[in-house]
């Protein structure tokens, strides 16, 4: 699907959704496009292996079901791939309205 098209169809759930997880590569480009619709959009810069991907998701996941925020989840991801020795803690890249920091 379509960056725009996608974004577009996740503009009529804005209310209702906080982040968008695209765990998948190349798909920070995607993820500058739905971030206009929604709160908070998580996408990749470049290209990810599967390890890489499964590391992250499991740290972001984990801390979204703890209660934390969407930022700080993002950041555990992120701890979580750096704790495996992965050198690819740079590639999840988080796009947040500003007004939305925060919450």
């Amino acid at each position: 699907m379509e960056a725009k098209a996608l974004s577009q169809l996740l503009r009529q759930f804005k209310d209702k959704i906080q982040c968008v997880f695209l765990n998948s590569c190349y798909s920070a480009a995607k993820a500058e496009e739905i971030a206009k619709n929604v709160e908070s959009v998580i996408g990749m810069k470049y290209s990810i292996d599967d390890n890489t991907a499964i590391s992250f998701a499991i740290g972001f996941y984990q801390a979204v079901a703890a209660g934390r925020s969407v930022e700080e989840a993002f950041e555990l991801g992120r701890a979580q791939v750096s704790m495996h020795s992965i050198n690819e803690s740079d590639n999840p890249v988080l796009l947040s309205k500003p007004d939305s920091m925060g919450k």
